[in-house]
């Protein structure tokens, strides 16, 4: 490694954070005059850093797949939705550019929804984690601390993803369904939390005559299934894959702008 080098990095930050991405990348920058040191040596690294809402790579991977086909994103409204444990998010883009009074990130979380649910149908903490096994599973014969023994979490799995379902359908009717008025709008579904309701998802939408609309990240670059594969985090979260698929693009996306580094 060379004492000194040039640096790029692009960040992904949530929609309400990106206001403090000028003073984060102001403190980086800092940092980085500052210099640092690896196995003794001084190294000095020249900092470019750009700031990119969550759901920028989905925006990316959708507008790269396009043009492999020689069809133009910007000729379309693209609407990325993110469902994610904390939050859901919508990011609007239109013509090419973010349109800020499209998006926000104010939609039910799936964890405010699971933990609403599993009180009341009587599931307590320590069982969290084999309740959280058996929806992402969906297989509800699990073991319960609580009891000792194997137990069936049917009923508390219903409550769960129906509690969920029900505030994901009020936010979508309420803030998604009215941009949908541009017939060359186009639907990206992703996020850990959207396997979870992904039936459901697909038979409202079939419903609504809007399936040919939507896409589900669910078919992943093989690269990204080799990266995830070789983490032994992988195994235990079944859905790592679709989590890591924004900052996969959005990284494809910075690659794709060096020329020294083949793509």
């Amino acid at each position: 490694m060379p004492p000194s080098f040039e640096a790029v990095l692009w960040l992904a930050l949530p929609l309400t954070e990106l206001g403090t991405r000028d003073a984060i990348r102001t403190q980086a920058e800092a940092i980085c005059q500052g210099g640092f040191q690896f196995r003794g040596e001084p190294l000095q690294v020249g900092l470019t850093m750009q700031a990119f809402p969550e759901g920028f790579g989905l925006y990316l991977n959708r507008k790269g797949e396009l043009e492999a086909v020689g069809q133009d994103i910007n000729q379309r409204r693209t609407l990325i939705v993110m469902m994610g444990h904390r939050n859901l998010s919508v990011l609007c883009f239109d013509g090419g550019s973010l349109r800020a009074a499209g998006s926000n990130s104010n939609g039910p979380g799936f964890w405010p929804m699971f933990e609403k649910a599993a009180r009341s149908a009587g599931v307590t903490q320590p069982d969290y984690g084999f309740l959280m096994a058996a929806i992402a599973s969906n297989q509800s014969q699990q073991l319960s601390v609580a009891r000792g023994r194997l137990f069936d979490f049917s009923e508390p799995m219903t409550a769960c993803l129906d509690t969920y379902w029900q505030a994901v359908l009020t936010y979508w009717q309420d803030q998604v369904m009215p941009q949908l008025e541009a017939v060359n709008t186009e639907v990206i579904i992703s996020g850990g939390a959207s396997s979870i309701l992904r039936s459901r998802l697909s038979a409202y939408f079939t419903e609504l005559g809007l399936s040919q609309r939507v896409l589900f990240t669910e078919v992943s670059p093989r690269r990204l299934e080799a990266l995830v594969r070789g983490l032994p985090e992988s195994a235990q979260i079944p859905s790592m894959t679709l989590r890591m698929a924004d900052s996969y693009g959005l990284f494809r996306g910075l690659i794709g702008t060096l020329d020294s580094v083949a793509v």
